[in-house]
C-alpha cells in the first residue's frame, strides 16, 4: 500500500480580513498567557508565605523553584494545579500546628499558675515558642514535660494550695461546713495520700466553685442596686416627717431630688426585684443550692423585707387615721365648748388659770385667788365702814 497523498497546503490569506483574524487570535493567546502568568504568580506568592510561616526546611527541588523562581517552571495548567495542591497541604499543616500549640500553651499556663513560675521564665519560654515552626512546637512540648515532672514532685503542696482556694470559695459562697464536707468528701483525704488523680479531682471542684462564685458576683451587683434603693426609700420616708424640709433657699433643689428619688423608687426598685426573682431561682437550679446572703436565703429576704414594709405602711396609715380622728374630735369639742381631757405629760403643780382683764379684754392675766377672812382684813373693813357712815356712831 502506498502512502496517503499529502493534503495540499492552504494558501495564505493575505487579505485585510485574514490579517485581522490572525491579529485577533494572537491577542487572545497573549491575554490567556498573561492571565495564566498572573495566576501562577499569585498562587506561588501564597505558597511562599505559608512556607515562611511554617518554616519548612526540607524543601524539594520543585518547592525550592516555586519559592525562588516560579517563572522558570513555565506556564502550564498542570503547574497551577501542583502549586495549589501544595498550598492546600500547607494550610492544613498550619491549622494543625496552631491547634497543637494552643493546646500545649493552655496546659502550660495552668501549670505556671499552679507552680508559681516566675514571669521571667515564662517570657523566655514564650519567646522560644514564637511562631508555628517545628522547633516552636518542640520547645512547648519540652516545657510541658518539665512542668508535669515538677508537678509530680510537689503534689502535697499543690493539694494544700487548691484546698485553701476551695475553702475560701466556700466561705464567699456562705456554704455550711457540714454541707461542704458532704458535697466534696475528697477534701478529707490525707495529704500524704495525694495522687495526680486526687489533685485533678480537687482542681475540677475548684473550677466548678469558681464558676459558681463568678455567677454569684453578677447577682450580688443586682442585689446591691436593689438594697441601695431600699435604703434611700427609708431615708426619704423618714424625712417626710420634717415639715420644714422644703423651707429655705435649698427647698427647690431638695424638691427636685425628692421627685427623682420617687421615680427611682417607683420604677427601678420593681425592676431590680423582678430581675432577681427571675435570676435567683435559675442560679439555684443550676448549682443545686440556695442562694444565701448574710445567713439567709435571699429569696426569703426579699419576701420578708417586702412583707415588713407593707406591714409598716399599714401601721403608719392606722396611726395617721387615729391622729386625724383625735384632731377632728378636738375641733368638734372646741365648737361645743366642751373641754377635751388631755393626759398630763409630767407631774407638778398646775399653772394658775388665766382670765381676761376688764380694762384690756384681749390681754390675759393670772386670776386673782379668792380672799381669805382673817383679823387684819376684818379690822380694815370695819374702819372703812365708820368713815363712810359717821352718824351711826
Amino acid at each position: 500500500m502506498g502512502e496517503a497523498p499529502e493534503k495540499p497546503s492552504q494558501p495564505l490569506d493575505l487579505t485585510v480580513a485574514g490579517i485581522d483574524r490572525v491579529k485577533d487570535a494572537l491577542r487572545v493567546k497573549k491575554k490567556e498567557q498573561a492571565n495564566r502568568r498572573q495566576a501562577i504568580l499569585k498562587v506561588a506568592d501564597e505558597y511562599r508565605v505559608l512556607v515562611d510561616q511554617v518554616q519548612l526546611v526540607d524543601l524539594s527541588d520543585f518547592d525550592r523553584s516555586v519559592v525562588t523562581n516560579v517563572e522558570a517552571l513555565g506556564q502550564s495548567l498542570n503547574l497551577i494545579e501542583l502549586i495549589s495542591t501544595r498550598v492546600a497541604d500547607l494550610i492544613q499543616l498550619k491549622a494543625d500546628r496552631e491547634q497543637a500549640k494552643k493546646t500545649l500553651l493552655d496546659q502550660i499556663h495552668v501549670l505556671w499558675d499552679r507552680l508559681n513560675v516566675s514571669p521571667n521564665v515564662q517570657g523566655d519560654v514564650l519567646d522560644a515558642c514564637r511562631g508555628i515552626s517545628a522547633d516552636a512546637l518542640r520547645h512547648a512540648e519540652d516545657e510541658l514535660t518539665r512542668l508535669q515532672h515538677l508537678k509530680r514532685t510537689k503534689l502535697g503542696e499543690l493539694l494544700l494550695d487548691v484546698r485553701r482556694q476551695i475553702a475560701a470559695l466556700w466561705s464567699s459562697l456562705e456554704v455550711d461546713a457540714t454541707a461542704a464536707a458532704s458535697s466534696f468528701p475528697a477534701m478529707q483525704v490525707p495529704v500524704v495520700d495525694a495522687t495526680e488523680e486526687l489533685l485533678a479531682l480537687h482542681e475540677s471542684e475548684l473550677k466548678r466553685l469558681d464558676a459558681k462564685a463568678t455567677a454569684r458576683r453578677a447577682l450580688l451587683k443586682y442585689i446591691e442596686k436593689r438594697e441601695e434603693i431600699i435604703g434611700e426609700r427609708s431615708q426619704y420616708e423618714a424625712s417626710l416627717h420634717d415639715p420644714d424640709r422644703l423651707i429655705g433657699r435649698v427647698a427647690t433643689a431638695r424638691l427636685l431630688r425628692e421627685e427623682k428619688l420617687q421615680a427611682k423608687i417607683k420604677h427601678d426598685l420593681p425592676k431590680w426585684t423582678k430581675l432577681l426573682l427571675d435570676k435567683l431561682p435559675a442560679w439555684e437550679q443550676e448549682y443545686c443550692t440556695p442562694f444565701v446572703l448574710r445567713g439567709e436565703r435571699y429569696l426569703d429576704t426579699i419576701a420578708r423585707v417586702d412583707a415588713d414594709y407593707i406591714k409598716q405602711k399599714e401601721l403608719d396609715r392606722m396611726e395617721k387615721d387615729r391622729l386625724k380622728r383625735e384632731k377632728k374630735a378636738a375641733a368638734t369639742d372646741d365648737k361645743l365648748g366642751v373641754s377635751t381631757p388631755k393626759l398630763k405629760l409630767a407631774k407638778g403643780p398646775s399653772p394658775p388659770p388665766l382670765t381676761k382683764r376688764m380694762s384690756c379684754p384681749n390681754q390675759m392675766t393670772t386670776a386673782v385667788p379668792p380672799s381669805h377672812h382673817n383679823a387684819v382684813a376684818l379690822a380694815r373693813d370695819s374702819s372703812k365702814s365708820k368713815l363712810a357712815n359717821p352718824e351711826t356712831y
